[in-house]
């Protein structure tokens, strides 16, 4: 019988992040990572040194895809509250599905040896960054078009809010979803 070969970095990418959206970073060990995909731990070291580096793989890979359906977005031609509106639905979309692994960014921090390259807040800074960069090609209300920061500023704000708004009130989606878009209004034309 021919032995069947499977993606094993697939696996422990799929089955680490159902652990950490199930039980957090803190309630997640490399052995139960492990023991998920039915392999040695010493096997899981050989793809991923540390819990650490696999939980910013994993918030890597899934906000790489997030960006690539927003770049779509900021593609099309339309009014930049349209299309704002079709960001925050991604958002809140990838954030819910993801179950909150979002908050675990924050607490992660500590995680990090401190005189080491602080991975997850470099990471966190990539986003906003990434995030303002798209928010920059929308027309803001005269206020706010001098503002240096407000591209940045907005960026924080529709993600912070948005990770907040999931767990807070998960069974008000909608109304979360026009909260927002109704927030960063506050600010775009």
């Amino acid at each position: 019988m021919p032995k069947i070969i499977r993606d094993v970095k697939k696996d422990i990418f799929l089955s680490a992040m159902q652990l950490f959206c199930e039980f957090g970073y803190d309630g997640v060990d490399m052995k139960m990572i492990a023991e998920k995909c039915n392999i040695a731990v010493g096997t899981l070291y050989n793809y991923y040194p540390n819990k650490n580096e696999l939980f910013l793989n994993i918030l890597k890979v899934s906000w790489e895809d997030t960006f690539l359906k927003l770049n779509k977005i900021n593609m099309l031609n339309m009014p930049s509250k349209q299309k704002m509106r079709k960001f925050i639905e991604v958002i809140y979309n990838t954030i819910e599905k993801r179950r909150g692994i979002g908050w675990e960014v924050k607490k992660t921090k500590r995680c990090t040896h401190p005189k080491k390259d602080n991975n997850i807040g470099q990471f966190m800074q990539v986003l906003f960054t990434d995030m303002s960069t798209l928010i920059s090609s929308m027309e803001k209300k005269d206020k706010y078009q001098h503002d240096p920061s407000i591209d940045i500023k907005l960026s924080e704000i529709l993600l912070v809010s948005t990770v907040i708004m999931v767990d807070a009130h998960p069974q008000e989606k909608q109304k979360n979803i026009d909260y927002l878009c109704d927030l960063i209004n506050t600010f775009i034309l």
